[in-house]
C-alpha cells in the first residue's frame, strides 16, 4: 500500500512518508495507518506513530490528507520533534471494506442462532396449549392447541420450508398423542395457519387429520 522511499534522517528528527493512497479501518485514523514513520529515538516515533489525524470517511467516501497541513498540525503536538514529510503532497484516504455475500451471512446468521439456542431445535415454533374446563368438576377436558407452520412462500432460513411443516405437523401430533395417553376421553382442537392444504403429507400423514368423517377409525384420528 505504501511505495518504498529513500529516507535521510536528520539527527534524532522524524520522518514521516505519505503515500498517495491508504485505507483506514477504524472510526479515526492514526499516522501509523496511513504513513511510514522513522527515526532514531523509537519513543519519539512510538507517540508519532499513536497521533490521531482525526476522523476517518464512512464507507463509500474519502479523505484528501495534505503534507502540509498534516506537517503543521503534528509540530504543534510535538514542538520538540524535528519532523521531516516525505513521498506524496496528498494522501486520499477510504474506508477499507470487505464484501460478503448473502449466502454467507445466512449461513453465518444460521450458525450464531443454532449456537445461541445451544443445541435447541432452531426452527421449533412453540405451540400454544390452553386447557378448558367445560364442567363443574374442575378437570380440564378440552384442549385447544394453536400452532403455526412455516410459510411456503418464506426463504430456506433458517430451514427448508417442506420440511420444517412436515416436522410441525409431526410435533404437533406427538402433542395429541401425550394428551390422549393421560386422557382418552380428552376432546382436542388444533388450530391455526399452517401454510399448507388438507390433502398435502403434514396433515394427512403427520397430523393424521382426515378430510371425511367415514375415514376417522383409528383412536387419535382427527378430523378436519
Amino acid at each position: 500500500m505504501i511505495a518504498t522511499t529513500l529516507l535521510l534522517l536528520c539527527g534524532s528528527g522524524v520522518t514521516v512518508v505519505l503515500p498517495a493512497e491508504a485505507q483506514s479501518t477504524g472510526l479515526e485514523i492514526s499516522v501509523d495507518e496511513i504513513a511510514q514513520v522513522q527515526g532514531d529515538d523509537q519513543d519519539v516515533v512510538a507517540r508519532v506513530r499513536e497521533a490521531s489525524l482525526g476522523y476517518a470517511p464512512a464507507p463509500g467516501y474519502h479523505r484528501t490528507l495534505r503534507a502540509d497541513l498534516l506537517h503543521a498540525a503534528l509540530r504543534r503536538s510535538f514542538p520538540e520533534v524535528d519532523l521531516t514529510f516525505a513521498g506524496s503532497p496528498r494522501c486520499v484516504v477510504s474506508c477499507a471494506t470487505t464484501t460478503i455475500d448473502g449466502a454467507t451471512i445466512t449461513a453465518e446468521a444460521s450458525k450464531a442462532l443454532r449456537a445461541s439456542l445451544a443445541g435447541a431445535d432452531a426452527e421449533a415454533r412453540p405451540i400454544l396449549q390452553v386447557d378448558i374446563d367445560t364442567t363443574s368438576d374442575g378437570l380440564g377436558d378440552l384442549t385447544v392447541l394453536v400452532s403455526h407452520w412455516k410459510s411456503k412462500s418464506a426463504g430456506p432460513f433458517p430451514c427448508d420450508g417442506a420440511a420444517h411443516r412436515r416436522r410441525s405437523g409431526q410435533e404437533l401430533r406427538g402433542t395429541v398423542d401425550l394428551l390422549l395417553r393421560a386422557d382418552q376421553s380428552r376432546q382436542i382442537i388444533a388450530l391455526g395457519d399452517f401454510n399448507t392444504f388438507e390433502f398435502e403429507p403434514p396433515l394427512q400423514e403427520d397430523l393424521h387429520a382426515r378430510m371425511d368423517p367415514a375415514q376417522v377409525t383409528e383412536p387419535g384420528h382427527m378430523y378436519n
